[in-house]
């Protein structure tokens, strides 16, 4: 097991013992009964959009791609929120002219898709109006490359499913007594076989609480 490997499953382990000392903590504002954004509400689903510029071995011959994202949490604090689940997909599409250019070939297809469905914990710094957060996640990633071609030449694309983190942070506050509006920036990793795979989401979104 690679030391990157040993890193992510010792996070992954403190990101668990975590969540266990939360889920049984005493919420200290049980008498106030009103999340951040005056709600009483303790669960939210989350849409996003945005964009995801490669990092790594993507940025040869990717380009920026696309980044979905939604989500359903659990408030067990004014600061702290359990992600009971996270699904993101970023995708990725082929830069055809610095393949051509550095390889000399013509070539199609072979984007590069990410679908991760992961779990963490979400901890704000200021429990009422517009505060910054910090989010981690772990879970499983869907890495998957389409069909492509190579001078007329077709090949099959693959996919594999390895385990996966996101660590990131942003900023969230109300936008009305039932949702709030954020941004937040990740760095998702994906550990495949021989190599990982790092890209960097950019989202913007909305909460809805119920």
């Amino acid at each position: 097991m690679t030391a990157l490997k040993t890193t992510a499953l010792t996070l992954a382990a403190l990101c668990a013992l975590l969540i266990q000392n939360a889920a049984f903590a005493d919420d200290p504002y049980d008498d106030y009964e009103e999340s951040y954004d005056g709600s009483d509400s303790r669960f939210a689903f989350s849409v996003q959009g945005g964009v995801a510029p490669p990092t790594g071995a993507l940025t040869d011959y990717h380009e920026v791609g696309f980044s979905i994202g939604g989500g359903v949490s659990y408030r067990v604090n004014p600061h702290l929120a359990l992600n009971v689940i996270s699904v993101g997909y970023d995708r990725f599409g082929l830069d055809q002219e610095q393949v051509e250019t550095d390889l000399g070939v013509e070539s199609t297809g072979a984007s590069v898709s990410m679908l991760s469905v992961m779990g963490g914990v979400r901890a704000r710094f200021i429990p009422e109006g517009f505060s910054p957060f910090v989010v981690a996640d772990a879970g499983i990633v869907r890495s998957s490359v389409g069909d492509w071609t190579e001078d007329g030449t077709p090949y099959s694309g693959f996919s594999e499913s390895d385990f996966g983190m996101s660590l990131g942070g942003g900023i969230e506050g109300p936008m009305s007594i039932t949702s709030s509006v954020f941004s937040e920036i990740r760095v998702n990793m994906a550990f495949t076989e021989g190599d990982t795979q790092t890209y960097v989401p950019v989202r913007a979104g909305m909460r809805f609480h119920f």
